[in-house]
């Protein structure tokens, strides 16, 4: 063979091994960066398995909500579906609204928190959605995904239900005209929405749900000490996290005392500020009253039984109030319209006593907010006279390092 072939073909014998030799390198660091190579080179590969269902049908990631019938005074209509994450990696989940819908108008908005906030109050009938967990854990974690939609008999606006009846009257039989005329036309419902389920692989990242502190979540904390502890005694008190959505990034925790506990007798309003101070002497932690600014988030998760109580008028859904100051003035509208809040017992148990507790948040020159057990099944964030007895509690900012240290 020609000289100039041999020497041709050594080096492209030796420009295949190079190569067979980089895409080796490059598979095997990856696996070694992935966490999948062995010393004997056996390679496991995790099952990635979420489950979205409804009722016991399974469920796709793209959520269609629509309604074809909406009126004043109609029964709330929702839509729960179950995630379930049966795979080998904890998942971070979120929910993202693709496209809304009322009548002829598209819902735009410029975040999804605008969205949703659009959607939950800027009409006479409601629309909401809440996912009760951002973080599922590997193999058995659990997550509940659900939509309401509700319109009350009367918003305390006639024109605007009468407004916003008429016009579902009129898309309703615009879409039956066009119907008629055509038979292949699809009629619209009055409401759809589109709403994206996701479930990615969890990273501890800042912006991501911290699993140790979820509602909910009991911890034992020695205030006066500032320390975690293990067993309940006079300073060491069962408490529990009321954080929505506790994040990696935060540093501090909010603990709310476990309200069957005695911490004071009670007083009548005026002498609330001198039985929240004995309560928390000695305290070393950042501590304030509990306030309707803590609970409204918490029980504004339910959108199906939470609910804004306005005698002689029907109640109405709370809804979101995550977006900008919408918090505040829902508080504000709730003392003008002479409401107060209810919701179920079984939903948040931590919120529930038989005692009165006032609340650090001001209703009127002669009423405060207030926390109390209607029945069995119903609580309720209400105006109690300031003349009245009831118990004081604080809450507590916690460094998170204080609770992981072992």
């Amino acid at each position: 063979m020609d000289k100039k072939y041999k020497r041709y073909l050594k080096l492209n014998i030796m420009s295949l091994f190079f190569t067979g030799v980089s895409f080796i390198s490059i598979t095997l660091a990856w696996f070694a960066y992935s966490g999948l190579a062995t010393v004997d080179t056996v390679i496991n590969v995790k099952a990635w398995q979420i489950e979205f269902k409804k009722g016991e049908n399974k469920q796709d990631s793209l959520i269609n909500v629509t309604l074809n019938d909406v009126s004043p005074g109609m029964q709330v209509k929702s839509e729960v579906i179950n995630i379930n994450n049966l795979g080998d990696d904890d998942a971070a989940i979120d929910y993202e609204i693709k496209s809304a819908r009322i009548f002829d108008d598209v819902i735009t908005a410029s975040s999804q928190e605008e969205l949703e906030d659009i959607l939950s109050h800027n009409y006479p009938f409601k629309i909401n959605m809440s996912l009760s967990d951002r973080h599922a854990n590997a193999h058995d974690g659990t997550g509940e995904f659900t939509v309401s939609v509700s319109w009350p008999l009367d918003s305390g606006d006639d024109k605007s239900d009468s407004d916003w009846g008429k016009k579902a009257y009129d898309f309703n039989k615009t879409e039956l005209d066009k119907h008629n005329a055509d038979n292949t036309y699809q009629i619209r419902p009055s409401i759809s929405i589109a709403i994206s389920l996701k479930a990615e692989q969890y990273l501890s990242t800042a912006d991501n749900a911290d699993p140790e502190f979820k509602l909910g979540t009991i911890v034992l904390y020695d205030y006066k000490n500032n320390v975690k502890c293990t067993a309940v005694s006079t300073t060491c008190i069962k408490s529990y996290v009321i954080d929505t959505n506790n994040k990696i990034g935060d540093t501090k925790v909010t603990l709310l005392p476990d309200l069957y506990n005695t911490y004071s007798e009670p007083v009548v309003y005026e002498n609330y500020s001198t039985a929240y101070n004995t309560v928390t002497s000695g305290w070393t932690v950042t501590k304030e009253g509990l306030k309707v600014e803590h609970i409204l988030p918490i029980i504004s998760r339910d959108v199906i039984n939470s609910v804004m109580m306005r005698p002689p008028k029907s109640s109405e859904m709370i809804g979101n109030l995550n977006y900008s100051t919408r918090l505040t003035n829902y508080i504000t509208s709730t003392i003008n319209q002479n409401g107060y809040y209810r919701f179920l017992n079984a939903q948040f148990p931590f919120l529930t006593t038989s005692k009165c507790y006032w609340l650090d948040t001001n209703y009127s020159s002669t009423h405060q907010f207030a926390l109390k057990k209607v029945d069995e099944e119903f609580s309720k964030v209400y105006n109690e006279d300031k003349t009245t007895k009831c118990s004081v509690i604080p809450v507590a900012k916690v460094d998170k390092i204080k609770l992981k240290v072992q």
